[in-house]
């Protein structure tokens, strides 16, 4: 038996619009002037319930549009299956497990991207954004707004990048229509916000530690990372068979056989600084496959290494530098302190950038921070104007320097880029 359609007025909730449906000579009609803005009153042309209650939701998406309360693009895919947010982060979860053999991310990259998986996820069901076809700039915009307020522009950046990512393998791997990319560019930050303790800052946390014979390893720790530039997590794994004493060489191994890694990849080689090679002759002969232990002998973890650094190095020394952001050293702080101390002592880019491990010189850039004392040793070193001889009238150009002439090839050699 057939279903009996109603006989009266029927209020019908839609995604943007609360509707009145009711029939007038038998022919379904959609009332959305109660709401405001007004969506007005149209006919469905139909004398089919159901099929009224179709179409409304159609008119409700076109209204919607209409009154830019929803992303036009999605009456384009409205023919189509849409895919849903939840869907194309499982499948890009999915893509995150192949193996490393396959150009899989280790694990360890994996756990930092299902985070911002997460958190991207929570902030478009907070906006009631269901489709990737919704997704578009301005969603990003608004996304990166609001992670602004609680992160740092570096992670907000590398949020935003990843989500591009999604969107971009959703799209290759014909999950997504190509016509729902679209460009948005991030402006990444030219310095790191890391606070980098100066030279003093250092020799007084390593006198320190120097000084308590229990923080013997809190000691060695520091030394080393201050004068290798290694990650905590490359330190941390670092064994006596990475030690090679009689060449002055440590070896950072990427190595997955021997459960070794670096951030990038790659393995390199570090030169064994002087203070670094008292570490290593101290802890002689060698009872342990690991070079450097905990607190209480065994392998080495970064929550404990920063709180034994606040407690017994960061803390006594409060008083000697006052300064907030002494109080903020962690372990990434003295990466940057070699960067920069490297760069203070004239040691080519390019040797700096193979000790640290990056790619290219503008991370290596990125990590260092001028010392207010070496630009001091630095400026002196410049000849007095009574060391010079005086400017000739010929020598002055009687233009400004953008007024130069182009097509002249020792102005471009002068006034060229510097990049």
């Amino acid at each position: 038996m057939p279903r009996k359609e109603p006989n009266k007025n029927v209020n019908v909730s839609c995604r943007y619009f609360v509707w009145t449906l009711r029939s007038r000579d038998g022919v379904w009609q959609a009332d959305g002037r109660s709401n405001q803005p007004s969506a007005g009153r149209h006919s469905l042309n139909t004398r089919d319930f159901d099929e009224a209650k179709d179409i409304l939701h159609d008119l409700d998406l076109q209204i919607a549009v209409n009154f830019g309360l929803a992303n036009r693009r999605l009456l384009d895919a409205q023919s189509g299956k849409m895919l849903s947010i939840e869907t194309g982060l499982a499948l890009f979860n999915r893509h995150l497990d192949r193996p490393r053999v396959a150009g899989g991310p280790k694990d360890a990259t994996k756990n930092r991207y299902r985070r911002i998986i997460r958190a991207f996820f929570a902030y478009t069901q907070q906006r009631k954004i269901q489709y990737w076809e919704q997704v578009d700039a301005d969603v990003f915009h608004e996304y990166a707004k609001v992670r602004s307020q609680s992160c740092t522009t570096a992670t907000v950046v590398t949020e935003i990048a990843l989500c591009k990512a999604i969107l971009s393998y959703l799209i290759e791997s014909k999950q997504l229509d190509a016509k729902f990319g679209f460009s948005y560019r991030v402006r990444r930050p030219k310095q790191s916000s890391k606070y980098c303790p100066s030279p003093d800052e250092v020799r007084a946390i390593l006198k320190n530690l120097t000084a308590d014979p229990n923080q013997k390893w809190l000691h060695d720790v520091v030394a080393v990372l201050s004068y290798t530039g290694m990650r905590f997590g490359e330190l941390a794994q670092l064994t006596w068979d990475d030690v090679d004493l009689k060449n002055g060489i440590l070896h950072v191994r990427d190595d997955a056989e021997h459960q070794q890694s670096t951030k990038t990849g790659y393995s390199r080689k570090v030169p064994i600084h002087q203070v670094v090679r008292e570490v290593i002759e101290r802890l002689l002969p060698c009872t342990d496959k690991l070079l450097l232990h905990g607190p209480r002998g065994g392998r080495l973890r970064g929550d404990t290494f920063g709180n034994y650094l606040r407690k017994c190095a960061l803390l006594p020394l409060a008083e000697q530098f006052p300064h907030p952001r002494f109080q903020k050293i962690t372990a990434h702080s003295l990466r940057h302190f070699f960067n920069s101390l490297c760069a203070a002592s004239g040691i080519s880019q390019q040797y700096v950038m193979d000790w640290m491990g990056h790619r290219t010189s503008a991370m290596t850039k990125y990590y260092f921070s001028s010392d207010d004392q070496a630009a001091q040793k630095y400026i002196k070193k410049l000849e007095s104007p009574t060391d010079v001889p005086p400017a000739c009238a010929d020598d002055i150009p009687t233009k400004p320097d953008d007024a130069l002439d182009s097509n002249d090839p020792g102005n471009q050699k002068e006034h060229g880029s510097s990049d």
